[in-house]
């Protein structure tokens, strides 16, 4: 670990304990370097664990390649190691999850391979592990075909003691929504949509069993995948084409779940700009509202939603300014400018870019992480955080 990684990580250990204020109670600072396509992160009680798929390029567009996956750690002080590295199949996409002390971290590849990195709590050591061969990693065109550096998420949960990866395997002439289920010792696959062309998984473990929303961008809907038991699949459209609420939606889902409901957040383009949904499963029924209106292109990246203090907080990013958009339930959310670039109501700081994503540590304290580019003008890349003191 150099120099400046410790200096970046301690800004954060002072973050958790104290720091320079913004608003409400919320704390800014900058962690780490490197120009991160994108970060998955979870905390195990005060422990705290952020993973970074880093390109070695100041190009945010193609050809991804180069590049490296570090796990930055917090507990009684910051530790910063590598995960993964390759000089032509670097991590673009990554999802984390924890087993009864394993550390998992799941990467799409620069080479097309979806990936399982796992930390052994035995040998102290990661050791990774091919899960498919042919996955496709980028780019969105359901986002926009001419910007071809966005990558395609993938997704994690952890479901009756076993490791559930969601991707997008590559196909002719369309390609599938499939699932990797790790048991600690050997991978199973399924197929849970083949009929379409799909992108960003999003899964989340509901009362009911796991529910995974994703996009459909030949029909511009969100659809989901939902099963009770891991094995056996129902799939449905919950919104957009022909017969949804709003036509033209389903972009970068992102869900989680509030008092035993579910709730999906994703981007449409009703006209113009995208507009940020919701959508809440309430008994066996869906309800709609509008988190956002008017957002441009930031709204290519995935919001990032948690729970604190029975408050919903979703994190996105409007232009160069990140959002904290937030409710108790149904009904309207609150917003509030939490960083941004040059005149923001917060905090004037940097130009945000993706990725992003948010984690509750010590089940207190909500802690957003986001991209960020410091000098436009010098490409200078970082990651920023911000937590909550209340």
């Amino acid at each position: 670990m150099n120099t400046t990684h410790r200096i970046l990580f301690g800004l954060l250990g002072i973050l958790l304990t104290g720091g320079t204020p913004l608003a409400a109670s919320w704390y800014a600072g900058t962690f780490a370097t490197g120009n991160e396509s994108d970060i998955s992160s979870f905390a195990v009680g005060t422990n705290f664990f952020a993973y970074f798929a880093r390109q070695n390029s100041t190009d945010l567009g193609q050809p991804w390649g180069n590049g490296d996956l570090f796990e930055g750690t917090y507990n009684n002080g910051w530790h910063y190691t590598p995960v993964y590295s390759s000089a032509s199949a670097g991590a673009v996409s990554v999802s984390s999850g924890y087993i009864a002390f394993y550390r998992y971290v799941a990467h799409a590849d620069a080479d097309g391979k979806l990936r399982l990195s796992i930390h052994s709590p035995f040998s102290d050591a990661w050791s990774t592990q091919l899960v498919d061969n042919l996955v496709t990693f980028c780019c969105d065109p359901s986002i926009d075909p001419t910007t071809p550096g966005l990558p395609v998420k993938i997704g994690t949960v952890v479901f009756g003691g076993k490791l559930y990866i969601f991707y997008i395997a590559a196909g002719a002439p369309v390609n599938h929504l499939s699932c990797a289920i790790w048991d600690g010792a050997k991978f199973t696959y399924q197929v849970l949509d083949g009929n379409g062309n799909m992108t960003d998984p999003a899964p989340v473990v509901a009362p009911d069993g796991i529910r995974v929303y994703y996009t459909d961008y030949e029909g511009d809907i969100l659809r989901e995948a939902h099963s009770k038991d891991g094995v056996v699949w129902f799939l449905s459209t919950i919104d957009g084409g022909c017969c949804g609420v709003h036509p033209s939606v389903g972009r970068r889902p992102s869900a989680i779940v509030h008092n035993g409901n579910v709730h999906v957040f994703y981007y449409g383009v009703p006209s113009g700009p995208r507009w940020l949904y919701t959508a809440g499963l309430y008994g066996g029924v869906w309800s709609f509202g509008v988190v956002e209106t008017g957002i441009d292109g930031a709204g290519d990246v995935a919001a990032a939603p948690l729970v604190h203090a029975n408050t919903i907080h979703v994190f996105y990013l409007v232009g160069p300014n990140l959002y904290d958009s937030y409710s108790t339930g149904p009904g309207t959310f609150q917003t509030v400018v939490l960083d941004g670039f040059l005149g923001s109501s917060v905090g004037a700081c940097c130009r945000l870019i993706p990725p992003l994503s948010a984690v509750e540590v010590n089940n207190s304290q909500p802690l957003a992480i986001y991209g960020a580019l410091l000098d436009p003008y010098q490409s200078v890349y970082a990651v920023r955080s911000l937590t909550w003191l209340p």
